[in-house]
């Protein structure tokens, strides 16, 4: 057998005839890891196009014999804005390749890259997938994070007219309670509501979501951030369904759910993305509410069928509101810590 070569670079360097191969494998990961039919090659395709964020450094590294590209892995860590100590880590093989050790050699090519003021190194992966054992037994990782992925088959579970009804009233419930709900355009994002005050908000309930035992320090989003990730998923074909909530009296934005979908690339498939209400609006169903207009949007305005969405198993409260949307258990998602020491131990 040839002996295994890598690349590792800027996405941007890695050679053509790499990858142009990368998407299959792509496409193999998202299969193997949600257990769900994968999007369509051309959105991978996309996606290696793009830049990286504009806060983030990549180093990638590319496994292949004699051209033939058998693994990937990604190392990326914030050059501004907070978590500056922190990198996150991943590598795939594709099956047929594994139990020869090229996930190692590969891991060890990657590691080499990591700058100096990294201390922590994060890494998630599917508790059905080898990830969790390689990196217990070869980074003595230790598990902090925990998210329970569930899977609502809405076409299945759901009748379309008993969803509008419902739907409708929860939303004159939410309108006697003193809120107006109105969906935002993707494209039309800023011109449709107070952008700063959304961005502020969103970053307040991303840092109020439960994260199990992980030591990141508080999240910073910038409107700057916002908007370069809005302006990236379009580039892709990504499309956010956001359905937000205001106080009616002051008409402060208090809650939001989104949805991202791909229409042309994955049409079966919506990821619920962030569902959240600030403190002092909470305990009137507003959580429940939000993802119910989203339901009756899917049902009525896309082709999806597979709603997925992830919380950490301690959010009792979101996992409740999932359960009424009909969302069954369907996979696990494992986060890992490791300090410089161990990986260290790992490199030599």
């Amino acid at each position: 057998m040839s002996k295994l070569a890598i690349f590792t670079g800027e996405k941007q360097a890695i050679p053509s005839e790499l990858k142009e191969q990368l998407p299959a494998l792509f496409q193999e990961e998202q299969l193997e890891a949600s257990r769900l039919p994968a999007s369509r090659i051309e959105i991978y395709q996309k996606s290696l196009q793009l830049d990286p964020p504009i806060t983030v450094k990549q180093v990638w590294s590319v496994a292949h014999h004699e051209g033939k590209v058998i693994g990937y892995g990604e190392i990326s860590w914030n050059i501004k804005g907070s978590n500056l100590n922190r990198a996150n880590f991943f590598t795939f093989i594709e099956p047929a390749e594994r139990l020869k050790g090229y996930g190692t050699l590969l891991s060890k090519e990657l590691l080499q890259f990591i700058p100096s003021q990294i201390t922590i190194l994060d890494s998630f992966c599917f508790e059905h997938t080898p990830g969790p054992n390689y990196l217990k037994l070869k980074f003595n990782g230790k598990e902090v994070y925990d998210s329970s992925i569930s899977l609502s088959k809405i076409r299945e579970v759901f009748d379309q007219k008993e969803v509008a009804k419902e739907a409708y009233r929860l939303k004159e419930q939410a309108n006697k309670n003193g809120y107006d709900l109105f969906f935002v355009d993707h494209e039309k994002f800023e011109e449709q509501l107070n952008f700063p005050e959304f961005v502020k908000m969103a970053e307040i309930l991303e840092n109020d979501m439960p994260i199990g035992e992980l030591s990141s320090e508080y999240q910073v989003i910038t409107e700057e951030d916002y908007r370069e990730s809005l302006e990236r998923g379009t580039k892709v074909g990504l499309m956010n369904l956001t359905i937000v909530a205001k106080h009616s009296e002051t008409g402060k934005l208090v809650g939001f759910s989104q949805g991202r979908i791909i229409p042309k690339d994955n049409p079966l498939r919506c990821w619920q993305d962030d569902t959240g209400v600030l403190r002092e609006h909470r305990g009137s169903k507003l959580g429940l509410t939000l993802k119910y207009q989203l339901l009756q949007k899917l049902l009525e305005e896309t082709e999806v069928a597979y709603w997925t969405t992830s919380n950490e198993v301690t959010n009792v409260h979101m996992l409740k509101i999932n359960q009424l949307l009909k969302h069954e258990e369907w996979i696990n998602q494992k986060g890992y810590e490791i300090t410089r020491e161990e990986w260290e131990k790992f490199l030599h």
